[in-house]
């Protein structure tokens, strides 16, 4: 007779909601360049916020920006103005 021993299944690590991304994510997230957040962050118009040497941008804030219709007024043809 052959035992065979079975380990549990390790538990899944749960996932970890995100609250900041970096200036290249932020980037990609908004689909534009990093040149373009640096400018809007210079520009006070997107906040982020400086942890030691890391520059880190809130996911709730770009949502914001994103949708916001007082910050961001496009014309027809989608243009900012």
């Amino acid at each position: 007779m052959k035992f065979e021993l079975r380990r549990k299944p390790e538990p899944k690590a749960p996932v970890v909601e995100r609250l900041g991304v970096s200036i290249e994510e932020a980037a990609r997230m908004l689909s534009v360049s990093e040149r373009t957040i640096r400018e809007l962050t210079s520009k006070g118009k997107l906040a982020c916020k400086k942890i030691g040497r890391r520059v880190i941008y809130s996911v709730e804030v770009l949502k914001t920006f994103l949708h916001d219709d007082d910050r961001n007024s496009f014309g027809q043809n989608g243009v900012e103005q």
